[in-house]
């Protein structure tokens, strides 16, 4: 205890040496939970997925040496022509114009193909996934899948949401599934549509 009291004493003493190691103990121990956290959620949190060890996301790397991302076109003939991965999948980000219920809005949504479900081994909460020929342009039906939170949130969480219609773009969109919170990666997707494969 004397120890301690002659500690403050001396840090009463000179303001300006307390604030700055105050403050660089602030800075490091700020620093290091930061990274614990960024470490703890990449390398020792397990993924939401069943074999998670086994995906990988793939990228086409550009003459300069950057990575761009897969092209429909070139997901088309991977698919159709690799020997080496049980299943493919292709997603994109993207962003709808939400109208009919309340004020526009845009929404932040996911846009991947049939095979999404399958390659994350994680099956919707309600309804189906999409499944091929949901990805044909200008199909007439259109379909979309809602996020967890979203569908809590818009819906209630009532089942009766499966068979009811968005408005995305202006073009109504059939809702057929709900998906899990946290069984994908992008936190914040509100909505899933197919990828159409030009």
């Amino acid at each position: 205890l004397s120890d301690l009291r002659l500690a403050f004493r001396q840090l009463a003493k000179s303001p300006g040496f307390t604030f700055a190691a105050v403050g660089t103990l602030a800075l490091g121990i700020g620093a290091n939970t930061a990274i614990f956290s960024a470490v703890d959620a990449v390398l020792f949190r397990p993924q939401p997925y069943p074999q998670a060890e086994r995906l990988v996301n793939v990228f086409e790397r550009v003459p300069t040496g950057g990575a761009n991302s897969v092209s429909g076109a070139s997901f088309k003939d991977w698919r159709e022509h690799q020997t080496k991965f049980e299943a493919l999948a292709i997603y994109a980000n993207d962003q709808f114009d939400l109208t009919g219920r309340g004020d526009p809005e845009k929404i932040p949504a996911l846009t991947v193909s049939a095979e999404f479900n399958r390659v994350l081994g994680v099956p919707p909460l309600l309804g189906r996934g999409f499944q091929a020929g949901d990805d044909q342009l200008g199909g007439q039906n259109q379909v979309v899948m809602l996020t967890e939170r979203f569908w809590r949130s818009r819906f209630g969480a009532s089942p009766a949401a499966l068979g009811d219609t968005l408005l995305l773009d202006g073009k109504p969109h059939t809702i057929v599934g709900v998906m899990r919170d946290g069984s994908w990666f992008q936190h914040d997707v509100q909505i899933f549509t197919p990828y159409v494969l030009v």
